[in-house]
């Protein structure tokens, strides 16, 4: 029996041994590895979990250096969403031994290490907050959770926690609202996307909060100090040396104690507070700093390199918000002032002003700036129902170019200033709507270009209303002469209109300030000196198909006029110009040309790209000599003509002349002409003393087509003898192809008709040095003989 109860003990020694050997550490590593099991499990989530939410976890695990383990806890709430409240991938929890042993297990302490959280921001699953590397002990005495000496990272930024907090049993967390002021849910899951751009320098930023309050009223909840450093960093390409801010919440108020932001530029300090049961918020604000960053964080990269500041802007003010009513509201006063900086290369040395908010109304007081472009002084007013500016300038408009583009850079390009264009402006409307503008001011002008068009001085007062700027009192010179009238710059139908303008200035330069394709067309009317104009209709500014202007001129002095590329001397002229949509008619009813009269009609399309004209010319008893002086460097020729000619042409095409005319030479000397002049000599010989006869009359009709004057039916009387003649004048290329047949009158004409073919002859030389000779040669003569007779005869 003492051999068995040996023997017994010894077993039971041996297998206490195997199992403390074996056992222990199967058991441990199968709890540290698959868990305690169902019932532990469930037993866990019961006791963590609250009266709003539920805790999950899928395994209990124990360790003998970490305790009791929980893997992949989540907490969510109780509501029919079951929205996710907190996710962490591991943690462990110490339980009271003595309440573990009797089936009452009560929570003691939680460590984190290196944990992660997953917290929502709202309603729905997503933004979320997360929380990394989260290390920490949380101390759990009976309604507390103290948190010790916890810490973790947020988009960069190392956050360090500690406080007491009550009722964790009763948490129940409310979603942060998506809507109120800022939206706040998606403001913060804005600035955590911000945060994520950020780059920081040397060292970590740190957060440093001291936290508390009951977990049964989220209200109720406080940070009793938050602190944030950070050295230099990067975001959005915008360089900062040190942030600095402190600041405290308790009560739903928030204050910020301070806040500093030095960009290596300026320091720009904030201090301010909220009040989230008021629904009120203050904050104020001085200092400097680099106004450089501002473009770069509102436009795009293109744009925001086109602003560059040099000196810092100072900025001093405070504001205050209420949204207790509705949207936020705003009020308070600022100051703002700075140096040097450019827009697009306009140089701008300064820029100060103030800004006033009261009950939705903002008021820009004082504002100034001076640069390259002069300066500019103003008031501005926006309220409800009731905006207002007034405004002094003084601008050199070229300079403002670069700052502009499209059209209206072109048109500022264009204007070369002397003297600066000066403006004064009251101007008041119920909203934004430009064509709500009431109001007036004056303009006035020194010298100054539109297109290489000088002027000495313009004035004008003008009155804006109903979509228009009246411009009344308009007096612009030139020297001695001036321009006076009414301009109307109707922007609600887009038309420039002239209630009644009168000018003894050139056209042409007044036109190239309006519109310098109707400028262009009149480029060829050379006025001797200006003309009296009257003016009135309408140009429009969009639409050409508006154009209706009427323009009576009266030029005692007389112009010039370019035609066949030869300028002729008009003596006394009026007439009148209309403007018809794209196309620009003239009619001169009455002008003094060569000692005769002369009529023309014309018109020009304006019409871009479309340089195509015409025009029906009458002259009537024009002196000859002096026509044939002009054209053909011919001075020995005599009498008056008497022509029609109507043509179409494309500028600067010599050749797209296309016209039909007629003419009547009488009491001349024809034969005196280049063209004829060595059919003297030939007549002579055929018919003794018929070279020196004068043919006293020539008609003839024409048409002109591709350079070439074309007729078929030159008559040419004398005394005794007539010339029927044909052909072709290459006026461009200085040669002709012509015919004319001698046929004497009376006795003469009976007996040398039927030998009437010997009397042709035939030009194919130069026009301005034609060589005659005859179809048919008559006996004893040759065609060299003829040659030398007749170039000695032009040479006599």
């Amino acid at each position: 029996m003492e051999d068995f109860l040996r023997y017994l003990a010894a077993s039971l020694f041996g297998s206490l041994v195997l199992f403390c050997l074996v056992g222990i550490p199967a058991v441990l590593l199968v709890t540290s590895t698959y868990g305690l099991g169902e019932t532990i499990r469930k037993k866990a989530e019961e006791t963590l979990g609250g009266q709003f939410y539920r805790v999950s976890v899928e395994r209990v695990l124990f360790s003998p250096t970490r305790g009791f383990v929980l893997d992949h806890l989540q907490i969510h709430d109780r509501t029919s969403s079951r929205r996710l409240l907190v996710s962490a991938d591991r943690l462990a929890v110490s339980f009271n031994m003595d309440s573990l042993m009797r089936g009452q297990p009560k929570l003691e302490r939680i460590f984190l290490r290196d944990a992660t959280l997953d917290i929502p921001l709202g309603q729905e699953e997503e933004p979320r907050l997360r929380l990394d590397h989260v290390r920490g002990l949380i101390l759990c005495p009976p309604e507390q959770f103290q948190l010790t000496a916890a810490s973790f990272d947020v988009d960069g930024i190392r956050v360090h926690a500690s406080g007491t907090f009550y009722n964790p049993k009763k948490f129940s967390p409310k979603p942060v609202s998506p809507q109120g002021p800022g939206k706040t849910a998606q403001t913060i899951d804005n600035i955590q996307r911000e945060l994520h751009l950020v780059k920081w320098g040397s060292g970590q930023p740190v957060l440093l909060i001291e936290a508390g309050g009951d977990l049964s009223d989220s209200e109720k909840l406080r940070v009793e100090h938050a602190k944030f450093q950070s050295g230099p960093g990067e975001w959005h390409g915008i360089v900062f040396k040190q942030i600095d801010m402190d600041l405290s919440y308790n009560n739903r108020k928030l204050s910020m104690e301070k806040l500093s932001f030095n960009d290596g530029v300026g320091i720009l300090q904030l201090i301010g507070h909220a009040d989230f049961l008021e629904d009120t918020a203050s904050v104020e604000v001085a200092g400097d700093f680099n106004a450089g960053a501002l473009p770069r964080l509102f436009l795009p990269q293109e744009q925001a390199a086109e602003w560059i500041w040099i000196d810092p802007v100072r900025v001093s003010g405070g504001f205050a918000a209420h949204w207790n009513a509705g949207p936020p509201v705003l009020e308070g006063l600022a100051q703002i002032e700075s140096g040097h900086f450019s827009y697009r290369g306009m140089a701008m040395d300064s820029f100060s002003g103030g800004i006033a908010l009261h009950d939705g109304k903002v008021l820009v007081r004082d504002f100034h700036a001076a640069g390259d472009p002069g300066t500019l002084d103003a008031d501005l007013l926006i309220a409800p129902g009731d905006n207002r500016l007034k405004l002094k300038a003084s601008l050199y408009p070229a300079k403002i170019a670069p700052a502009a583009t499209g059209k209206t850079a072109e048109t500022l390009s264009a204007m070369d200033f002397k003297d600066p264009l000066s403006i004064s402006l009251e101007v008041g409307a119920p909203g934004t709507d430009p064509q709500q503008f009431k109001g007036g001011g004056s303009l006035d002008l020194g010298k100054a270009a539109m297109r290489g068009a000088w002027i000495d001085s313009l004035s004008s007062k003008f009155q804006i209303a109903n979509g228009a700027v009246d411009f009344r009192d308009i007096v612009v010179r030139i020297g001695e002469d001036a321009g006076r009238g009414e301009f109307v710059y109707d922007y609600k139908n887009w038309e420039g209109r002239f209630p009644g303008v009168r000018s003894t200035l050139d056209p042409v330069k007044v036109m190239t300030w309006i519109d310098p394709r109707i400028a262009t067309a009149l480029k060829d009317y050379r006025f001797i000196k200006p003309p009296d104009a009257k003016l009135s209709g309408k140009v429009g500014l969009r639409n050409p198909e508006k154009n209706d202007l009427h323009i009576d001129i009266n030029a005692p002095s007389g112009l010039g006029y370019t035609l066949l590329s030869k300028n002729l001397d008009f003596g006394a002229t009026s007439g009148t110009v209309l403007l018809k949509g794209l196309k620009l008619e003239i009619d001169i009813p009455q002008s003094k040309l060569f000692g005769g009269d002369v009529a023309l009609n014309a018109d020009v399309s304006v019409a871009p790209g479309d340089s195509r004209y015409g025009a029906s010319i009458h002259v009537d008893d024009v002196d000859f000599k002096d026509l044939t002086t002009l054209y053909f460097d011919y001075n020995s020729s005599s009498g008056k003509l008497t022509a029609n000619y109507a043509f179409r042409t494309v500028g600067g095409d010599d050749r797209a002349m296309v016209g039909r005319g007629n003419l009547w030479i009488k009491n001349g000397n024809v034969l005196a002409m280049p063209i004829l002049g060595p059919l003297s000599l030939l007549l002579n010989e055929i018919v003794p003393g018929f070279g020196y006869q004068s043919a006293k009359k020539a008609t003839c009709d024409f048409t002109v087509e591709n350079g070439t004057i074309n007729t078929r039916n030159l008559l040419i009387q004398g005394t005794g003898f007539s010339m029927i003649g044909h052909g072709n004048i290459y006026y461009l290329e200085d040669r002709m192809n012509m015919d004319i047949r001698l046929n004497a009158q009376g006795l003469p004409g009976l007996l040398t008709f039927p030998i009437s073919k010997i009397f042709e002859y035939e030009s194919v030389g130069s026009a301005k040095h034609p060589k005659w000779r005859p179809r048919l040669l008559p006996k004893g003569f040759s065609s060299k003989e003829h040659i030398q007779q007749s170039s000695g005869a032009v040479a006599k």
